[in-house]
């Protein structure tokens, strides 16, 4: 990582490619928001997209907020101007936050039914209830409608600014020259700043429930915000979803491993998907005697090799889509506060996962407080039943 004169800092990921990848990355998201200004990051993002031509996308929320836009590798100074200019503008239209505002209230009520969606958003109350940050669904519409075009150029003279700002490159290095002069040059103007560092863990843990819809559903989560071994996780996640594919094969009940993660700090969930009528109470008892199994015997050496050959594909296959290695970088880097590494690194670190780093892991992570979130038939399928079975 380059700090460059402007105090913002470069780093560049070096792949062949003709075309260069370029992510912004702000530090502010929902960890800098209050009850008072909720939504005020989103509402930003959302504006600055809609000036963006079609050609700029936005990831949102943790610890930071990313831009990303491509190019041929013979214009890729002038698309980082265009960038640039959008990021460093403080000017807004009361048209223009109207517009901005009523879209994400739209979309936000289309959504608010949504079974998924109550569930994240249940899962996130119940795993982050420390967060103070939390919201409904009316709480978030009445902060969006008390913003003022003033407010939004006090909270992006705050953040956006260069001090505040990473910028990722994905490129071949010989096609970008001098790129911190470029960068410097794109950003000439924009107010230096300080850098916003957050790095505090809201987890909590807790249970939950949802009334039955069209379908069953259980969320099972665990802390993560302590966990950097990259790779062991990227493996120990692939081992527990094979497992659970083949426990749970016909019975009708679909899991999911995946990592969520809310105010920048990260959860590995199990995510359990069943029709009305299945038994949803033994598929979480499989989960937890999984979990078990993982925290007491190591991996066997057949299973271990597949898991790695799977992770390994699945990475590479992120690294060499055009743009998702910065978004993957984004994830298991930036929004966790850690030190950047080359994607690369982190890509080649699977093959030396053993069965021993898997149960050491496991070990840490399957002993947290859990999350449980459920939306199910069966009334006994408490909270207290599944720390049970998982001490």
């Amino acid at each position: 990582m380059e700090r460059l004169l402007n105090e913002m800092e470069l780093n560049v990921i070096n792949r062949n490619s003709g075309e260069v990848n370029i992510m912004v990355t702000v530090f502010a998201g929902h960890n800098v928001e209050t009850k008072n200004n909720l939504g005020i990051s989103g509402l930003i993002e959302a504006i600055l997209l809609s000036r963006g031509q079609g050609m700029v996308t936005a990831s949102y929320g943790g610890l930071v907020t990313s831009y990303f836009i491509d190019a041929a590798a013979e214009v890729w100074p002038q698309r980082l101007c265009f960038l640039a200019e959008l990021l460093k503008c403080r000017r807004f239209t009361q048209e223009e936050l109207d517009f901005c505002r009523e879209d994400i209230i739209r979309h936000t009520l289309d959504r608010k039914p949504l079974i998924g969606r109550q569930m994240d958003l249940r899962y996130k109350h119940t795993a982050y209830e420390n967060a103070d940050i939390n919201w409904d669904t009316e709480g978030y519409i009445a902060s969006l409608r008390r913003f003022t075009v003033e407010d939004l150029r006090k909270f992006m003279d705050e953040y956006y600014c260069s001090a505040n700002m990473q910028v990722q490159i994905c490129a071949a290095k010989s096609k970008l020259g001098n790129a911190p002069v470029e960068i410097e040059k794109a950003f000439a103007g924009i107010p230096r700043g300080t850098r916003k560092n957050y790095c505090q863990d809201l987890y909590t843990g807790g249970f939950a429930s949802l009334p039955v819809l069209d379908k069953q559903m259980a969320y099972l989560g665990f802390d993560l915000s302590r966990v950097v071994r990259k790779a062991e996780l990227s493996v120990l996640m692939t081992v527990l979803q094979m497992r659970l594919e083949r426990c749970l094969a016909g019975n009708g009940i679909t899991p999911e491993v995946k990592l969520t993660g809310y105010y920048g700090r990260r959860t590995l969930r199990i995510d359990l998907t069943a029709p009305l009528g299945a038994d949803m109470q033994g598929a979480v008892a499989e989960v937890c005697a999984n979990l078990q199994r993982l925290k007491r015997e190591e991996t066997d050496s057949r299973r271990l090799e597949s898991a790695k050959n799977c992770a390994l594909t699945n990475s590479v296959k992120i690294f060499e889509e055009v743009g998702s290695s910065l978004r993957e970088l984004e994830w298991h880097i930036l929004a966790k506060g850690d030190e950047p590494r080359s994607f690369s690194e982190i890509i080649m670190a699977l093959k030396d996962v053993s069965s021993r780093d898997l149960l050491d892991l496991a070990k840490d992570v399957f002993t947290t407080t859990p999350t449980l979130v459920v939306s199910c038939e069966q009334k006994d399928l408490s909270y207290e039943c599944v720390c049970s079975l998982l001490k």
